[in-house]
């Protein structure tokens, strides 16, 4: 495999165009891009084959540097760079992405790899996905193919809906289309470790994942009381109060989609805090404070040990959005 291989990229290698001679200029100038687009996207340095830097962007904003070597991740800080690339001309490419990609590039490069698979039939991936729902397993599963690339979340052995993105020569999807026939088509399957609890990008994570099951529990509940009118006002209050935020968040269907890429936790939880004061707020002035602290605490109680407690560290609470 040459460098002019797109197969050498290690994520989305079907996007974007290779700098065969990128310089330190070039680099230079590709960071200011993402910087005034405040786009998600990242830069990759191939030193080798075996050996390349990604640079992380979330809204612009540098998320990370990681040096990846023979497949295996570590994250390095930006004055380090010097240190593995010398700024010889070498291959670089810049990509723009969808901010749930960007969240899901970041779980991989923060997790260590526990697995690599290679997957032919159908038959095969359905094993596979039945041993990982037997053993309740939890963690980030890559698939690559020639045709695609993307990445899942399973959580107890259920994938997540909110938190997949495929890219396969169409553009990106939000989900893996498991039922699709894969004839004659191998695919690489990467199974990560669990992330550590203390890590940023889990803790983003689970807040997401806790705000989203708690939010959406209420919104059912408070759907059943007032009906679909109510809500959709509702989601029209939500999306005014977040419009100048410009976070990636919206309520559709009485379902809260967030497919921002938040990289502190200081942030997610802010605007989740913004969010849930809304809600509130909303219900609230509905049907009283008496039953809007009911319906919260209920659907709050309905969230597993490990999400509770992670909301309750940065006081997202019941008591928080009722007082």
């Amino acid at each position: 495999m040459t460098l002019t291989d797109a197969n050498s990229s290690r994520f989305f290698s079907h996007l974007g165009k290779i700098e065969l001679e990128g310089s330190s200029a070039f680099l230079d100038a590709q960071q200011a891009c993402l910087r005034d687009n405040k786009a998600c996207g990242l830069i990759e340095i191939q030193m080798n084959t075996a050996k390349q830097v990604i640079l992380l962007y979330a809204q612009g904003i540098h998320a990370g540097i990681y040096l990846l070597e023979d497949g295996n991740s570590k994250s390095i800080h930006l004055t380090d760079l010097a240190t593995v690339w010398d700024g010889m001309r070498t291959p670089i490419r810049a990509l723009e992405l969808p901010h749930t990609a960007g969240r899901m590039i970041w779980l991989a490069l923060e997790s260590q790899i526990s697995q690599r698979l290679e997957i032919s039939e159908n038959e095969e991936w359905d094993r596979l996905s039945k041993r990982l729902k037997a053993e309740r397993f939890s963690g980030l599963i890559e698939v690559v193919s020639e045709t695609e690339q993307g990445f899942f979340y399973i959580m107890d052995g259920d994938v997540l809906n909110s938190e997949a993105i495929f890219y396969s020569g169409q553009g990106f999807e939000t989900n893996y289309p498991y039922h699709q026939e894969h004839q004659n088509n191998v695919r690489k399957v990467i199974i990560y470790e669990r992330l550590p609890p203390a890590s940023q990008a889990y803790q983003c994570f689970i807040l997401r994942q806790g705000i989203l099951h708690w939010g959406n529990e209420t919104l059912i509940r408070y759907k059943a009381l007032v009906g679909q009118k109510l809500v959709m006002m509702m989601q029209e209050e939500i999306k005014q109060m977040i419009q100048p935020w410009q976070w990636n968040i919206f309520i559709e269907s009485a379902v809260i989609n967030d497919q921002h890429f938040f990289h502190y936790t200081e942030t997610a939880v802010q605007a989740y805090r913004a969010l849930f004061m809304e809600i509130g707020a909303q219900i609230d002035m509905v049907v009283g404070h008496a039953l809007t602290r009911r319906v919260l605490n209920e659907t709050f109680e309905m969230l597993n040990k490990d999400t509770r407690a992670a909301l309750e560290l940065h006081r997202l609470i019941p008591a928080a959005f009722s007082e």
